[in-house]
């Protein structure tokens, strides 16, 4: 009797305390980051939120505690949250392009894996990519963190590569010039339909990037594709060491806390202003048109919420699960995307799992009826 009594409270402030994590991480995307950045980052847990609270009720029923019934309401509530979150088409198996679809690849390349320990590892990674993009052959590549150079010839000219799979049209943002080593990095859209017109809208410093769009001549029809990757954490091995350490409550690891906590709140700030381009120049165009890209942000976000508007989620009509697709930190984040509008109709979408970047590209098969 004297632990019941003991135990009561302490579940009954867990249930408490995650309804609030849950509703707020539920509802936060009305509210702009820029201001209420500490309400955007409940959205980032939204998946464990929602776990916990089920498992809560769950131990609230089997021991008649009547404090279930919150956690049913609070599950409830959280519905619209749910239905972003996951896709219920289950099972998935990737279905054979049709004949006049269109089939689109969007993929946060990691600057083609600059960044590995060494060479052979980074020729490794990049021809992964390569063997990924050429079994799936899609009709139009987007791709974020793009790095290249420009040399005829060179073994580092990954436009040339990426060319020789079948692709006469390229739209290259070029929003970061390394003039010591001639690298470009930014944006790039490859496609074997015409690219007609394009143009590049550029983020305010200090972020080195832009929203890149292509209007795109696709069977007597004319669309436009939009493609970014929007301010990220910029988190570093000592923020991804932190966060795997969380449990701790060291100096270090409190130390390493505040640093997330700084980075998330300015790469919100930042965030704020380019949603808001991003939807302007969606907004203005006057052609049928697909949003894909990086958004580093949850489906739970202000961001998705702001850039999806209206359009379809490709990954919620035709995708299974939670759809990661960011590798690091924690199996529930999905934050590239395919966005089209409602002259398109989604036939199919599915991930590419490969550990030649830290995303997995996301496809999508669209068709204009």
């Amino acid at each position: 009797m004297i632990i019941k009594k003991l135990v009561k409270p302490v579940f009954i402030a867990l249930n408490v305390i995650n309804a609030i994590l849950l509703l707020t991480g539920t509802y936060s995307y009305v509210v702009d980051p820029k201001t209420g950045w500490m309400m955007a980052i409940t959205t980032l847990f939204f998946p464990i939120s929602l776990l916990t609270m089920a498992l809560l009720g769950i131990a609230g029923l089997i021991f008649k505690m009547k404090i279930w019934r919150l956690a049913c309401i609070i599950l409830l509530l959280s519905t619209p949250a749910i239905l972003k979150t996951i896709a219920f088409q289950f099972p998935h198996t990737t279905q054979p392009k049709k004949n006049g679809a269109i089939r689109i690849l969007t993929w946060n390349t990691g600057l083609m894996n600059i960044t590995a320990p060494d060479k052979d590892s980074a020729k490794k990674g990049n021809d992964q990519l390569y063997d990924e993009i050429r079994k799936l052959q899609p009709d139009i590549l987007c791709i974020q963190e793009f790095l290249t150079s420009q040399w005829p010839g060179s073994e580092y000219n990954y436009i040339d590569s990426i060319r020789s799979f079948g692709y006469r049209y390229i739209f290259f943002s070029e929003d970061h010039f390394n003039a010591k080593d001639f690298f470009q990095r930014g944006t790039i859209l490859f496609s074997k339909f015409p690219i007609i017109d394009s143009s590049v809208i550029r983020y305010p410093k200090p972020f080195a990037g832009s929203l890149l769009r292509a209007g795109i001549a696709v069977n007597g029809d004319t669309i436009d594709i939009f493609s970014t990757r929007l301010q990220s954490i910029n988190f570093g091995a000592n923020e991804y060491e932190s966060l795997s350490k969380v449990k701790s409550i060291s100096p270090d690891a409190v130390k390493g806390g505040k640093t997330i906590l700084q980075k998330l709140r300015r790469g919100y700030f930042y965030r704020s202003e380019q949603i808001r381009q991003v939807k302007e120049a969606i907004t203005r165009s006057q052609r049928k048109h697909i949003f894909t890209g990086d958004m580093n942000d949850v489906p739970c976000s202000y961001a998705y919420a702001q850039v999806k508007g209206n359009m379809q989620d490709a990954w919620l009509k035709k995708g299974s699960g939670i759809g990661r697709t960011f590798r690091r930190i924690s199996p529930t984040l999905r934050i590239d995307y395919i966005f089209c509008d409602e002259h398109f109709i989604v036939a199919d979408a599915g991930r590419i799992n490969s550990s030649g970047s830290d995303h997995n590209g996301l496809f999508a098969d669209v068709e204009i009826p």
